[in-house]
């Protein structure tokens, strides 16, 4: 009997400004390439299915094997030799080249919670957009960057900067969302609702609560793929 899988909605994904503001990458490579980026930074690979990741992204599974083919051909991923459900990160994102914005709205590092990523109404642009609003969350006026800004940095248009930003407030995602009228013009100001978590990101390693990775009754755990790779743990 299959094992009920659980998703941990204590795990984040982390999205760094290489992918986010990457011309090359379409929304949907964007979220789950951040996936593998996530996983980089603690197991140093993903061994997750598309059923899984379409399940954890509300994407339908081909949507994301047709995402991830995309990726491997543009060199952001690539497959293991012997097993092919092993997905690694190459180093194609250190190769990106900063854009010419304001350096504060380049460096930072956008945090998708669960109820984010994972929400089925939400489009994938507006799961990033959170992440890119969330930035300057904790700041005295929330987040004040002109849509211009925000437009080059996410490579989109203004059109749906403001079509995701009203659908993230009627979803009730944004604690804050004016638009008032400065000596210089129309500014908009966003602050994005904050969730509550038992342990922080970085203490999360598993997107299941129960370890189970694989649909396939022969899987092995994510521990045992790395023991098998990188040697004793």
């Amino acid at each position: 009997m299959k094992e009920q899988k659980k998703l941990n909605k204590g795990f984040n994904i982390k999205v760094p400004f290489e992918i986010l503001s990457n011309k090359e990458l379409s929304e949907n490579e964007k979220l789950i390439l951040s996936l593998d980026y996530t996983f980089n930074s603690k197991k140093k690979f993903n061994v997750m299915t598309h059923i899984d990741v379409g399940e954890l992204f509300s994407l339908h599974p081909n949507i994301v094997g047709l995402c991830r083919k995309s990726l491997i051909a543009k060199g952001y991923l690539i497959k293991d030799n012997k097993d092919k459900r092993i997905y690694y990160l190459t180093d194609k994102l250190k190769k990106f080249e900063i854009p010419k914005i304001d350096e504060e709205a380049v460096i930072s590092l956008c945090i998708i919670p669960f109820e984010i990523y994972n929400h089925t109404n939400l489009t994938t642009g507006s799961k990033l957009l959170w992440g890119e609003y969330n930035t300057m969350s904790n700041s005295q006026k929330g987040y004040f960057k002109k849509r211009t800004t925000t437009s080059e940095k996410m490579n989109i248009s203004i059109g749906s900067i403001t079509n995701w930003t009203k659908q993230l407030f009627t979803y009730g995602f944004l604690e804050e969302y004016e638009v008032k009228s400065e000596y210089y013009g129309k500014q908009k100001f966003v602050r994005t609702i904050k969730f509550k978590r038992e342990k922080p990101v970085d203490e999360l390693d598993n997107v299941f609560d129960n370890d189970v990775i694989s649909n396939s009754k022969k899987s092995k755990s994510v521990d045992d793929y790395k023991s098998d790779i990188l040697g004793p743990i």
